[in-house]
């Protein structure tokens, strides 16, 4: 089957390393996704500017390495941004190092999640999911036990990477 389309999706740096580590296969969220099963998805993860002798180059924030796009150059329109860090919501497309394709999407309540799904939500135990959940939506919103959209993917290979120089 053909994706349906291809569309952007934000990680945190560790969500990142677990992914591109095999180790993270769904994602919870508060808000319900625009993007349904055989989607493709680009994950888009915050960077950061460091100069190198005399000029700038691009790093992944999560995990220092480069930014290398194919071809070895950044593309001709691309400009360096200003600003040391830049947010995974302004990082270009074609830096993303991660593809993923929907494989389901469901709703839940949060604490109803299984240990099963903490493992594949690339934790290695719920207080580890319960203290990063904190850390980005409040101290109480845990204990609160939200409704969430849960979305199911699978990695796919790099060379599944959506073709995008240039474009954000």
């Amino acid at each position: 089957m053909t994706p349906r389309r291809w569309l952007p999706i934000m990680f945190s740096g560790p969500m990142v390393l677990a992914i591109l580590a095999d180790l993270k296969t769904q994602t919870r969220r508060l808000a319900k996704p625009r993007h349904l099963r055989d989607d493709r998805l680009y994950v888009r993860e915050g960077l950061k500017v460091m100069s190198i002798g005399h000029a700038d180059a691009l790093f992944y924030a999560a995990d220092g390495a480069g930014v290398l796009p194919t071809g070895g150059f950044y593309p001709r329109d691309f400009k360096m941004p200003a600003r040391r860090h830049v947010p995974s919501m302004h990082a270009p497309r074609w830096t993303t190092r991660a593809a993923l394709e929907v494989v389901d999407v469901w709703s839940e309540k949060l604490l109803d999640i299984s240990d099963e799904d903490v493992i594949a939500e690339g934790f290695e135990s719920r207080d580890e999911m319960r203290a990063l959940w904190k850390k980005f939506h409040g101290n109480g919103s845990w204990d609160l036990g939200p409704t969430v959209w849960v979305t199911g993917f699978m990695r796919l290979p790099d060379t599944v990477l959506p073709a995008a120089r240039g474009k954000k």
